[in-house]
């Protein structure tokens, strides 16, 4: 790996209830790509599809620190860039699935109420 290269990757943790992922990245990775990642490390999309997820940033003060409640922003759009967001290296992220994703939900068709998705739990 290149000087450039560590320089520009990151690592960020995405939590979803008792799980925690290490995703690598780069400021500029989108969060789609986070997604495609955590299906990979699930299994792929035999398993769940990216579709089913959404992704939530920790919100941060004037300072650039963590919100000491931890308050959330999201669902962010798949097409958004980490670096959109202010995600650096180690920050977290919170991720949600369609409830009832395992009955085989068409990932074309996923509905957009948010009582339709688990709740997120950033503490």
């Amino acid at each position: 790996m290149s000087a450039t290269e560590k320089k520009d990757s990151i690592h960020i943790r995405v939590k979803r209830q008792n799980q925690t992922f290490f995703i690598p990245s780069s400021p500029n990775g989108s969060f789609a790509q986070i997604k495609e990642e955590i299906s990979k490390a699930l299994g792929g999309d035999d398993v769940i599809s990216p579709k089913l997820m959404r992704l939530y940033v920790v919100n941060k003060n004037d300072a650039g620190e963590t919100d000491a409640n931890e308050s959330t922003t999201g669902p962010i759009p798949d097409a958004a860039l980490l670096s959109d967001h202010k995600v650096e290296n180690d920050d977290i992220l919170f991720l949600s699935f369609l409830k009832n994703w395992e009955g085989g939900i068409d990932g074309d068709n996923v509905p957009e109420e948010d009582e339709k998705w688990e709740d997120v739990k950033s503490s």
